[in-house]
């Protein structure tokens, strides 16, 4: 799907669609060998971004940990590599 370049920049800037500071983000650092294929195949509405840290899948945020725990551990028991992150306000 093709992004408008407001969500470009927002991308850019390190944020996404439904982000707000203080969120759990569940992440899969991208590993190139159709990752992002894997994970979609999972959670659809994932997608590639980018921080000061290099590539990750955004295959989710959350309002409370216990749910972005949940969604790890899915994708984890699918062999991928997520894990939740915090950004704070």
């Amino acid at each position: 799907r093709q992004e408008t370049s407001e969500q470009q920049i927002t991308r850019a800037a390190g944020f996404f669609p439904g982000f707000t500071r203080g969120t759990y983000v569940v992440v899969v650092p991208d590993r190139g060998n159709n990752t992002l294929v894997q994970v979609q195949g999972l959670k659809s509405d994932a997608f590639l971004a980018r921080n000061k840290r290099g590539r990750y899948i955004h295959a989710g945020n959350y309002a409370n940990r216990a749910s972005a725990e949940s969604q790890s551990y899915l994708l984890r028991e699918r062999g991928l590599d997520a894990r939740v992150v915090y950004f704070k306000r």
